[in-house]
């Protein structure tokens, strides 16, 4: 593993470029600066796909990265896969023409904090980034003049430089024709200051820098000084764009990564490309359609873990065994001694030199390791899914899978994300299909008569000991409860039934819905009026 901060970046650069070009798929992971604003951008079960990406991209849009982790995994000719794992710590960048602010969720600092997230690392010597929008409204500002830095100076440091401004003033206008230039001596750490006042301030004399402690003054005439303004200002433009060439930082790795196309892999991953587009690619477009398609574009080939165990559940009884499929629960029983005798031949990987860290250690919630995990994750998944596709056809397992075979056999579950605490169940990433969890499991709750308003935090306590929920209030007396089963419905009904404060009852949309006692209404409405009419016209025509 190998820790990349603004001090080794520059450095490690080509190494990275390179293994993005020679690598079979690249892992992923991200560690983010907070989850959720409000209550009122929590993910629930009533949120369609467009609703979660309205809210996940509000959420984004104020929160930052603080590390990403990248795992490259390459099979070479002894048929084994060599990983190198990557740490990049991350921060923001600012100019004076350009700065930006996020938000530190307490919870999201209590968990970085726990699992010894290095925040000097991030802070003090993160890998800046710019989106190409950002970067391309910084490259346009300071090719039409605009400073990224304005100078500015303290009172005594002024009052210093109007001192030996006058003495150059003196001297310009004392000194014989013959006296061309003149060498000054200034305090340390005041050149720059006295250089750009000569600069700017005296027109018939132009400054070079010597040393800390000295600058050239030189007599100039008019057609010298435009010369050299036109020079200096080309020098500053250019040195500007270097800067903000650099500051785009991290985001040249993901431009080399929608270059090569390579596969890349994920856990639970639909929070992280969201980051990836916000912070490295453009701001987040306004609806789901155009945010699905610009991704797709740029990764066409996106694998999620998580999707790929849950679509196993059913056929693998060691995953149907698990109660979760988190990053940690599965990576824990694949390295275990009884998963790893369900089948043969399982992908060798090794770390390569210099990135041995995770060899003896696990480091679950930093981003190099989980990156690590989720490429782990996807070879032995799909070897999974190799084994049972020699099973079906009854031919023996074969000890040597190419890759190709490995995607080849995963391809129903390419582009495949899953969203947690959902009624969709993934959204294809391709297309904008989605799979939803099954038919919508809604209850309809309403306060007794007398009884107080409903409480959705007691409701939802209540209710959750019997399944995931999501309680949504109608009016004070009235809500729908979203559920994930209908065993958790039925239950909930069976011992709710008689409850002192309040009624339960299955959810009808033409009973409960206000949409549709409003549609019903206006129907009545027009109907009736449509009839009043007709009789009318009937007894006027008479």
């Amino acid at each position: 593993m190998c820790d990349i901060d603004r001090r080794n970046f520059k450095t490690e650069f080509s190494t990275i470029t390179r293994l993005t070009a020679e690598c079979d798929f690249i892992s992923f992971d991200a560690e983010f600066t907070g989850l959720t604003l409000n209550d009122r951008l929590e993910s629930t079960l009533f949120d369609s796909v467009e609703q979660r990406y309205e809210k996940s991209a509000e959420n984004i849009r104020q929160f930052n990265l603080c590390q990403i982790g990248l795992a490259f995994f390459r099979r070479n000719l002894e048929k084994k896969y060599i990983c190198h794992t990557y740490n990049f710590y991350l921060r923001p960048v600012a100019f004076d023409c350009f700065d930006s602010n996020f938000v530190m969720q307490v919870s999201a600092l209590d968990f970085l904090c726990e699992h010894q997230f290095d925040f000097n690392k991030s802070f003090y010597h993160g890998v800046p980034y710019l989106n190409e929008h950002q970067s391309a409204k910084l490259r346009k500002a300071v090719n039409a003049g605009v400073s990224l830095h304005r100078r500015e100076m303290y009172r005594m440091t002024r009052d210093q430089c109007s001192d030996i401004i006058r003495s150059i003033i003196d001297w310009l206008n004392a000194s014989s024709n013959d006296e061309t230039e003149r060498v000054v001596e200034v305090p340390a750490g005041l050149q720059d200051d006295v250089t750009a006042e000569v600069k700017g301030c005296l027109s018939k004399a132009w400054s070079f820098p010597i040393d800390d402690h000295k600058i050239l003054v030189r007599k100039v005439t008019a057609e010298e000084r435009s010369q050299l303004e036109q020079a200096h200002r080309e020098r500053i433009r250019d040195d500007h764009l270097q800067q903000v060439d650099d500051a785009v930082g991290f985001a040249k790795i993901i431009q080399s990564m929608i270059e090569q196309k390579k596969p890349i892999v994920g856990h639970n991953c639909w929070l992280d490309l969201l980051y990836f587009y916000e912070k490295f690619l453009q701001p987040l477009p306004g609806h789901f359609k155009e945010y699905r398609s610009h991704l797709h574009n740029a990764f066409p080939r996106i694998y999620d873990t998580k999707h790929i165990a849950n679509t196993l559940r059913k056929e693998v009884s060691w995953i149907k065994n698990l109660p979760l499929t988190s990053l940690p629960h599965l990576y824990d029983h694949l390295i275990r001694g009884n998963v790893r005798n369900a089948a043969y031949f399982w992908p060798r990987i090794e770390f390569a030199e210099g990135h041995t860290k995770y060899v003896k250690e696990q480091h679950f919630h930093e981003a190099g390791f989980d990156a690590y995990c989720s490429g782990f994750l996807f070879l032995h998944l799909a070897h999974v899914v190799s084994q049972q596709a020699a099973a079906s056809r009854k031919s023996p397992s074969a000890d040597d899978i190419p890759f190709w075979r490995y995607v080849e056999l995963l391809a129903p579950m390419e582009n495949c994300i899953p969203l947690s605490r959902s009624r969709v169940q993934h959204v294809n990433m391709a297309d904008s299909s989605y799979r939803k969890q099954g038919s919508d499991v809604w209850l309809f709750v309403e306060s007794k008569p007398l009884a107080p308003p409903l409480d959705v935090t007691q409701l939802g306590n209540l209710f959750s000991l019997h399944g995931m929920c999501d309680v949504k209030l109608l009016s004070p007396s009235k809500g729908v409860v979203a559920l994930t089963n209908f065993r958790s419905a039925r239950e909930i009904v069976e011992n709710y039934s008689n409850h002192q404060l309040f009624r339960v009852s299955r959810y009808t949309f033409w009973k409960h819905s206000p949409l549709a006692r409003s549609l019903l209404w206006g129907g009545l409405v027009i109907s009736g009026g449509a009839c009043v009419f007709a009789l009318y016209s009937f007894k006027k025509a008479k």
